[in-house]
């Protein structure tokens, strides 16, 4: 998931990534909503996978867990325009393989 939004270093237990989170994702840029929303759909999609493997007895395989995750970020990521079409949002667009319409024009 790090990778995906461009950040570079080992991934933390959760509440430490929380505790990163709080402190290094204060502003409300593009990058940080993406890792915020990366982070909160994991914990669900996580969540969902936890109480279908304890309550039913279903359980799925951690590839489609990932691609559930996924889609749910690139279809948030899909529903916002006119973001500021510097590298940094360049990148994380080509990493999630969003198009670059939600780019503003420059």
């Amino acid at each position: 998931m790090l990778g995906k939004n461009t950040i570079v270093r080992p991934c933390y237990g959760l509440a430490r990534e929380i505790d990163w989170l709080c402190t290094h994702m204060r502003a409300d840029s593009y990058t940080q909503r993406t890792y915020k929303l990366s982070l909160a759909a994991s914990i669900y999609w996580i969540w969902r996978e936890r109480n279908a493997r304890v309550f039913k007895g279903i359980s799925t395989s951690a590839e489609s867990l990932w691609s559930k995750i996924a889609d749910e970020v690139k279809a948030c990521m899909c529903s916002w325009r006119r973001i500021k079409p510097n590298d940094e949002n360049r990148r994380l667009v080509r990493s999630w393989s969003v198009h670059s319409s939600i780019l503003a024009s420059s």
